[in-house]
């Protein structure tokens, strides 16, 4: 959810400014499909020229991990905080050594 999230905040504030700047906007969106293929293809086709097979899967498995939920709980973030809440008195009332 970030990751668009994010990625439409992105676009918007490079959009956004060019407008705000007095840019037409109609040149950008004509022109957009072939700019983001270009853009896209050279970073595609130079990040497989400099890469091994392997750090190229690994890549495109981590990428498709940026779209799914986290498999963290709010229950396990509680247990967590908890854990550290108990740490930090400890050191606090007994001292680090």
């Amino acid at each position: 959810m970030f990751v668009i999230v994010g990625w439409l905040i992105a676009l918007g504030c490079v959009f956004g400014v060019y407008v705000v700047h007095g840019g037409n906007i109609g040149v950008i969106l004509k022109a957009l499909p072939f700019e983001m293929i270009t853009i896209f293809g050279a970073a595609i086709g130079a990040f497989l020229a400099n890469n091994q097979m392997k750090v190229v899967k690994a890549a495109f498995k981590g990428m498709a991990g940026c779209f799914k939920g986290s498999h963290f709980t709010k229950d396990r973030y509680l247990q967590l905080l908890a854990l550290q809440y108990d740490l930090l008195q400890k050191a606090r009332k007994e001292g680090l050594m």
